[in-house]
């Protein structure tokens, strides 16, 4: 990976090895955290990243959501996987280094991350399989010892120096001690008994992230000024994107499959989604503040709501693809309704001549023709169609009539729900008719209008507080008038959007759900975002900015720490001689 020479056994991720001399002191007066975060390339700990998102999107194509628990399943097993792609991340941005026993250790985190992937795919809090949430545990201890070894490596390099030393045996105590409780909390899950054992897990995970935040606020040789931690951030909810923009397309795919699929509507609805992810992506990059340090404790804090905000987008992004098919499936339903309707409507005016056999004949083409662009997924549903369709001709009295209509045209609407991967768990459709299945159906999209209306407002809400948070006070003094203006806009359109979830349980929110501007309408918002917050008041040029021949010159606030850093037109960064943390090269001969 980039060696000029051989790979050591034991590569010390001090920036200065000590051929000849003494080197530069780890833990200096000044607090100067020394390590490679500069010279380690940003390759090593994206590939981490590819693991992380490869177990997202697996997890997501296996775990539709269809109800208040999946939501809450799918959001644990996100927890878990989150705050521990943030423990290892935490350490790679200060620590990492490329020598053949880290590799080793970086190869054992790679397959923890392939036992998510093997547990995932049955991780339900609500209906436990003791096996499968005893072996989550240990994959847990492993990813927490795995981390307490790599602390105790970097503690053995710095071992002279006294300031660094408690610091780093803090964080790999911390994390030796997550793993005990971690492999102790998997002897909790007994075979056929339900247990909340699990949700020490979430405890254990917030506890860490927060004794590691402490522990690089007391100590400065351990904070992350410096390091790469907001561009690992930022990166990560690039690669949360990236996987949003899969699963829509999946969805995409299903619908246009299927003959005379680009209706307005259909064409309407792509468009506007790809607008939504592309002003959700302009806006959190504009707001970005890579460049300057906005404070140790405000870092902190951004980056750990990244955990919410990531939560929240990912879900809004799940979503967005569920009410494209939504609005696809009020399509054909409504072409099917109608043409029932009308057959049905024919059948009781006296004044046409329309017999019982001319109904069905409608009726069975017509079910036929939905057939043919949406195949059944069970061959079931055409014997309880044929069944249904009997029961109509044998009706003698209206009701009787009225219910058999019904019954088939319930059984064609959960079959269209079905082609599109929208299914019930299997014991519920066992124990229901067509009807009540159709009735959990409503409750599925009931709680999907909810669901997205607020996780699509709360990334909003969270976005703008990052916004605020990464904004350099030490240079810009007090945010202005308009600075204040464009955050509770923001804020007003995250809380409009927000409250909209509150007609969930009326007939109104299904009329919305169903209708093309669902998807619209929130593109609209995102798009005046853009605009309000792109407004500025012409300002003269800014002291610490310079032109110079396409590059841009930007100083960070605290000179004596940092050296400038250089924007060239490719959009690659670089610093300024002299380098930050030059190597200490030994005193110069007499």
């Amino acid at each position: 990976m980039g060696h000029g020479g051989r790979l050591t056994l034991l590569k010390s991720p001090l920036v200065s090895a000590k051929p000849a001399g003494s080197p530069r002191p780890f833990d200096s007066e000044s607090g100067k955290n020394e390590m490679y975060m500069f010279e380690t390339p940003e390759f090593q700990r994206l590939f981490y990243d590819l693991f992380f998102v490869a177990n997202l999107t697996t997890f997501t194509s296996l775990h539709e959501i269809n109800g208040a628990h999946t939501l809450s399943s799918y959001a644990g097993f996100f927890c878990i996987l989150w705050f521990t792609w943030c423990q290892v991340s935490l350490f790679d941005v200060r620590y990492v280094s490329d020598g053949v026993l880290e590799r080793c250790l970086k190869a054992l985190q790679f397959a923890i991350m392939i036992g998510f992937a093997v547990v995932g795919p049955k991780f339900d809090p609500y209906e436990q399989k003791a096996g499968i949430f005893r072996a989550l545990s240990l994959i847990l201890a492993a990813s927490r010892l795995v981390l307490s070894i790599q602390y105790l490596i970097v503690l053995f390099h710095v071992k002279k120096y006294k300031n660094s030393k408690m610091p780093i045996g803090l964080l790999a105590l911390s994390t030796f001690i997550a793993g005990v409780i971690y492999l102790g909390i998997s002897f909790g899950f007994k075979k056929d008994q339900h247990s909340r054992i699990y949700a020490a897990w979430y405890v254990v995970a917030v506890a860490e992230i927060g004794i590691n935040i402490i522990i690089s606020s007391l100590w400065k040789v351990v904070s992350f000024k410096g390091t790469h931690l907001v561009q690992r951030m930022s990166l990560l909810t690039l690669i949360i994107l990236g996987e949003g923009i899969i699963v829509v397309v999946k969805s995409i795919g299903k619908i246009v499959k299927q003959e005379n699929a680009y209706s307005s509507a259909t064409v309407g609805n792509i468009i506007a989604v790809v607008a939504m992810i592309y002003f959700l992506y302009m806006l959190y990059f504009d707001w970005l503040n890579i460049h300057n340090h906005f404070g140790s404790i405000r870092q902190q804090i951004w980056t750990f709501l990244h955990f919410p905000f990531h939560l929240f987008l990912v879900l809004s992004l799940e979503g967005t693809s569920q009410v494209i098919i939504v609005r696809k499936l009020a399509e054909a339903i409504t072409l099917l309704s109608d043409k029932f309707l009308s057959a049905f409507e024919k059948f009781n005016d006296d004044s046409v001549e329309y017999s019982m056999d001319d109904l069905i004949s409608t009726f069975n083409s017509t079910i036929q023709g939905i057939f043919k662009t949406y195949p059944p997924t069970y061959t079931q549903t055409i014997t309880e169609v044929q069944e249904g369709l009997e029961q109509l001709r044998d009706a003698t009295a209206n009701s009787t009539r009225d219910d058999a209509v019904t019954d088939v045209l319930a059984t064609v609407v959960n079959s269209i729900y079905e082609t599109y991967g929208i299914e019930l768990r299997e014991e519920d459709v066992e124990k229901m008719t067509s009807a009540e299945q159709n009735e959990k159906y409503a409750h599925v999209f009931r709680v999907l209008f909810v669901y997205f209306f607020v996780t699509i407002g709360v990334t909003i809400l969270l976005m703008n507080l990052l916004n605020y948070l990464s904004i350099s006070h030490k240079s810009s003094g007090r945010l202005s008038l308009g600075s204040w203006l464009r955050l509770s806009f923001n804020t007003v359109i995250g809380l409009a959007l927000c409250a909209i979830a509150g007609i969930g349980r009326t007939s109104d929110a299904m009329s919305y759900l169903v209708s093309p501007w669902v998807l619209p309408s929130i593109a609209i918002a995102l798009f005046l975002m853009l605009v309000v917050n792109n407004i500025r008041r012409a300002t003269p040029h800014n002291d610490q900015a310079h032109d110079l021949g396409g590059a841009h010159v930007s100083y960070h606030p605290a000179a004596e720490e940092m050296q400038p850093m250089v924007h060239n037109e490719k959009g690659a960064m670089a610093y300024s001689h002299p380098l930050p943390y030059e190597p200490y090269r030994g005193a110069a001969p007499n």
